[in-house]
């Protein structure tokens, strides 16, 4: 299985932005002589999301270096579901391009275990949506509430807050037949 690099995407994004400026300075005369995009830094530090599910919510803190498959592994035991199904996460970043990122076993990049929290330029107020079981298609909503500073004694993901009970996630019949 072929894995793309963690900066390769956005290199090529840099390339094909390149190729186009000559023809969009014209119209962007305010950009004077050059355009420069600048580059997303990795974000150190504690990230506070609200999770959302139909009428429950969690808040979840989760460090920045941990990846996508652990946020995913977070919310998931958040709402007490069953983890082993495939899952995506989509976000809309800074420059308005919506990006997905697959479970690794899709086997479409970008993958979420070679993406950190801190590498997708999350701000406060800043959404994920995070699909699960994509045949079910769970839908999460993460809403950015907080970024605390880093806390080198947390390790891994801790539930802050819950409201309200997740729906079943094999529904009724499943859950009469176990």
């Amino acid at each position: 299985m072929a894995r793309i690099k963690r900066h390769s995407f956005r290199l090529d994004f840099r390339i094909a932005f390149d190729n186009l400026k000559p023809y969009l300075q014209p119209y962007f005369p305010e950009w004077s002589q050059t355009l420069v995009i600048a580059e997303g830094s990795f974000t150190e530090g504690v990230y506070i999301f609200k999770a959302t599910l139909q009428d429950a919510w969690r808040q979840i803190a989760i460090p920045s270096y941990s990846n996508l498959d652990e946020v995913a592994a977070a919310i998931v035991q958040a709402f007490d579901f069953d983890p082993e199904h495939l899952y995506r996460f989509i976000h809309k970043d800074r420059l308005g391009r919506t990006l997905e990122f697959n479970h690794p076993v899709v086997e479409i990049p970008p993958d979420t275990c070679d993406f950190r929290l801190g590498d997708l330029s999350l701000e406060v107020g800043s959404h994920l949506q995070f699909i699960f079981d994509l045949l079910q298609e769970w839908e999460f909503n993460l809403y950015v509430e907080k970024i605390e500073p880093a806390n080198a004694k947390m390790k891994k993901p801790k539930i802050l807050e819950s409201h309200g009970e997740p729906p079943a996630q094999y529904g009724e019949e499943a859950e009469a037949w176990e």
